[in-house]
């Protein structure tokens, strides 16, 4: 999509989102290669960084540290940010908007679960099963951010 943005002079991007367990896969950085030696500019990657794979935790096993210096390496223009900040997050969207030449990676470090009183604390694979009772807590906690969030904004 990218190529095709450039070739047609289009004034679209394309984004691709990706998660740091699947930068485990040969396939992420071969199309890594490939977007960097064809320049393509109207390419960007939000990369998940949350620690987390199918397997478990990524440290002490499989990690992919140093991630912003392997997507360098790669030729990307790399930018982080705190991936639960919507502002830093829309900044680095910009930046990453206005670089030529070459493709941008944003790495968003993220919590998995970020929020929820349970997923959040728990040290568990990417994919979460959760009790019938952690579910209805976390909805519950769910249902009391969205009463703040409409009662703020009618306030």
């Amino acid at each position: 999509m990218a190529l095709a943005a450039r070739v047609q002079a289009a004034p679209w991007r394309a984004y691709a989102l990706v998660g740091d367990g699947e930068c485990n896969e040969g396939s992420v950085w071969e199309s890594a290669q490939i977007a960097s030696n064809l320049r393509l500019d109207r390419l960007t990657v939000l990369l998940d960084r949350n620690g987390k794979s199918s397997y478990g935790p990524m440290a002490g096993r499989n990690d992919v540290a140093p991630l912003a210096d392997k997507w360098r390496a790669f030729g990307w223009d790399v930018r982080e940010c705190d991936g639960h900040d919507f502002v830093g997050l829309s900044e680095a969207l910009a930046r990453a908007e206005a670089v030529e030449g070459r493709p941008a990676a944003i790495i968003c470090n993220t919590i998995k679960g970020k929020g929820l009183p349970y997923t959040e604390t728990v040290n568990t694979k990417a994919h979460i099963l959760i009790s019938d009772r952690d579910y209805a807590d976390c909805l519950a906690y769910l249902d009391g951010v969205e009463k703040e969030i409409r009662d703020g904004c009618s306030a």
